[in-house]
């Protein structure tokens, strides 16, 4: 809580605990940080924030400047929510700010990414994403956050990319000046 994380070689926190089995949560929080400028030697795949177990919270925090993702989740049950996301992916696509390859588990579900603000995401390239459940990835709900400023004009890039998902709810979110905002079919909106 109110951590400062600027400047250093790889993935800034990872968050894991709570028991997959029973789904009893973990209660493990990052609140209100500030983290940005990191993998500078680790220049993929290591995120500002990993979420692997049972009920991780990630809420308030302020995530910005970095060549590869933010968030990536792994488990059950997590809370994404009153984040600010900004210029992230700068060097790297097919990815997105907040990412999850977790359609080999369809046990791991049930996350909620809410409330959130992305902006300034994918200007540079395509496939580039601020929300991306990649692979079959299922049971997310994405609910009331903002999206501004993702992708470019002519880019392959959307605000939530769906591929091969199913029963993502998205849900009451602002989309504006996006390249897209809904980028599979798979996707269901309301």
């Amino acid at each position: 809580q109110n951590c400062v994380i600027h400047a250093i070689g790889g993935a800034a926190i990872t968050l894991n605990g709570g028991n997959l089995d029973s789904l009893i949560p973990s209660n493990n929080r990052v609140v209100n940080c500030s983290i940005s400028d990191w993998a500078f030697y680790n220049r993929v795949y290591a995120p500002a924030i990993a979420l692997y177990g049972v009920g991780n919270m990630v809420s308030q925090n302020l995530i910005y400047d970095a060549p590869h993702g933010a968030i990536t989740i792994s488990g059950n049950n997590h809370i994404i929510e009153k984040n600010e996301i900004h210029h992230v992916l700068d060097e790297f696509r097919d990815f997105g700010a907040i990412y999850g390859f977790l359609g080999k588990n369809q046990q791991m579900r049930g996350h909620i990414i809410k409330e959130n603000y992305f902006h300034d995401i994918g200007q540079i390239g395509d496939g580039v994403y601020a929300i991306y459940a990649d692979e079959a990835t299922g049971g997310w709900t994405i609910a009331d956050n903002i999206f501004y400023k993702i992708g470019n004009k002519g880019a392959r890039n959307a605000a939530i990319l769906g591929n091969t998902s199913s029963y993502i709810n998205i849900v009451h979110n602002i989309f504006i000046d996006c390249s897209e905002k809904i980028g599979r079919a798979s996707c269901r909106e309301r």
